[in-house]
């Protein structure tokens, strides 16, 4: 999409600011995830992968572009390279940088914090996860469960037709 609008042209010294690692840190708008993101003809698109595909190639099908210095600020081609998904996770420190390591609150707004918090792993991913809201849950179930189930007694009793005082 961008190789077709984009063209060397667009980039000018103001789009970016070179910092002492060499990063070409983005002055344009950001992403809630901390990547550079600009407006084009045909829409928005992050601007790593712009300056990618104007200064190095065409981003090959399936493939993402990994961020060599972990700056997702930077457009550097030569800190960029096209890799696969599993390589870019990979490559990633997932728990240092996911943005739900950011939230204090669970969605129902209980604190996490030593006490209320635990962290559980499902298929390798550890997840934290608020005490209070699992406990409201597995008393929501127990009720429900007890509440749709019979007990032999009681069954026995309505299967007779017995009426209770």
């Amino acid at each position: 999409m961008a190789a077709k609008i984009l063209d060397r042209d667009w980039i000018h010294q103001d789009r970016y600011v070179e910092d002492d690692n060499g990063c070409w840190n983005w002055n344009g708008a950001v992403n809630r995830d901390g990547y550079g993101s600009c407006g084009l003809r045909a829409g928005t698109t992050l601007a790593h992968r712009a300056f990618f595909q104007i200064m190095i190639a065409k981003i090959p099908e399936g493939m993402e572009i990994d961020h060599l210095c972990k700056n997702r600020k930077c457009v550097n081609p030569h800190h960029l390279e096209a890799v696969t998904h599993a390589e870019n996770v990979s490559r990633g420190n997932y728990k240092l940088n996911h943005r739900n390591l950011k939230k204090t609150h669970c969605k129902r707004g209980h604190q996490f914090n030593d006490e209320n918090m635990r962290i559980e792993t499902y298929g390798g991913i550890e997840m934290r996860k608020c005490r209070i809201c699992k406990n409201i849950m597995a008393r929501k179930r127990y009720h429900l469960k007890r509440a749709n189930s019979t007990s032999p007694v009681s069954a026995l009793v309505s299967r007779m037709g017995i009426e209770g005082d």
